[in-house]
């Protein structure tokens, strides 16, 4: 309407404006007429410009790729027979570096995958989920690379704002070659495990020496260096609160294996190794045969009385209901049962170990 005024203050045809405003909106939606004829075409050309410079970005990553093909066949086959002993050692150094920097473009693609929530949109159980069915990796592997990529990878802000790594040291080392994926782990699980009253510019200088010593050292003689290090920082464990110990509790039971057994690994805080202490002395204490020893490891005895435990809490709680509860493994009415094999019942009572009150 705006154009078709202004054409008749002119004193041109008003019908001939608007099939002119008509040209200049190709798509028939009224946003040439809304938003002007110039800046909808300067609209245009940036959206052009937009999709030609990610198709060029896609198509330098494809050649890229196929470069790196040719080049790795290349090293396949090529004749090593023209090199001397120093060469095939700088030959093999150089390929060394390069195999290190390659993590550093798993960071990248983990972090764009993570961004476009491309998991969710293939139906798959995250990312990890979705790396394990595309490179065939177990899961472990899988939620290993994520979580490097969280720390070592190119983050972005909520504005769009790019921001460093977590590690920036780190990841700059890695992204030269320097430093191996073991010594990159070792750096972040020792920094990442400092008790957080430690001063910014204290940790920041804490894994820039970890890292110059990794580009000369073994991962082994490094997590030596490592543990040297946090002594250094934090020589009494004084710094270490329960915030820190919060992050850093954990009990974890492992898949059952096949003879029906299960590994244990865990952390426990100071409040539940006291717990656990004291059930153990008094239900894992050695138990002679008259003059024979106990033959049972400590490992044996703690095991064997941790399912007693389980019965009297379960049998304890059935007789607070005065009734069987049908989460309780064990029969009701409990019957006289034997703690292990070195004990015998009396009635509701084990000789090795008292009735419960």
């Amino acid at each position: 309407m705006g154009l078709q005024l202004a054409a008749s203050a002119d004193g041109n045809d008003p019908t001939a404006s608007a099939a002119a405003a008509d040209d200049c909106d190709p798509f028939g939606d009224g946003v040439g007429r809304v938003v002007g004829v110039s800046r909808y075409d300067s609209v245009m050309r940036s959206i052009e410009l937009l999709d030609r410079t990610a198709a060029s970005a896609a198509g330098a990553v494809r050649a890229a790729l196929i470069e790196l093909t040719r080049v790795v066949d290349v090293l396949q086959t090529g004749s090593l027979d023209g090199l001397d002993d120093h060469e095939v050692l700088a030959v093999f150094g150089d390929l060394e570096a390069q195999r290190r920097r390659l993590p550093t473009v798993d960071h990248r693609l983990i972090t764009e995958l993570e961004c476009r929530g491309t998991a969710t949109t293939l139906l798959a159980r995250g990312t990890a989920g979705l790396l394990t069915e595309l490179l065939h990796v177990d899961v472990g592997e899988a939620k290993s690379r994520i979580r490097a990529a969280g720390v070592l990878g190119p983050r972005t802000a909520i504005t769009g704002e790019p921001l460093n790594p977590v590690y920036p040291a780190t990841a700059a080392a890695q992204a030269a070659g320097t430093i191996s994926e073991k010594h990159a782990r070792i750096v972040t699980g020792t920094i990442g495990a400092l008790p957080h009253h430690l001063e910014a510019d204290t940790v920041a200088s804490a894994e820039r020496t970890l890292v110059t010593q990794a580009e000369g050292l073994r991962p082994s003689e490094l997590g030596t260096v490592a543990d040297r290090l946090t002594a250094y920082l934090d020589p009494d464990g004084q710094l270490c609160d329960d915030t820190d110990r919060a992050a850093r509790r954990a009990l974890n039971i492992g898949r059952q294996r096949a003879d029906g057994m299960s590994p244990i690994t865990g952390l426990l805080d100071p409040a539940t190794r006291a717990l656990v202490d004291a059930a153990f002395s008094a239900l894992a204490r050695p138990i002679p045969d008259g003059d024979i020893p106990d033959p049972r490891s400590p490992g044996q005895r703690h095991h064997g009385h941790r399912p007693t435990g389980g019965r009297r809490r379960c049998r304890d709680h059935c007789h607070r209901r005065h009734s069987p509860d049908p989460r309780c493994p064990w029969p009701w009415p409990p019957t006289p049962t034997p703690c292990c094999a070195y004990s015998t019942p009396t009635a509701n009572r084990c000789t090795s170990v008292a009735a419960p009150a």
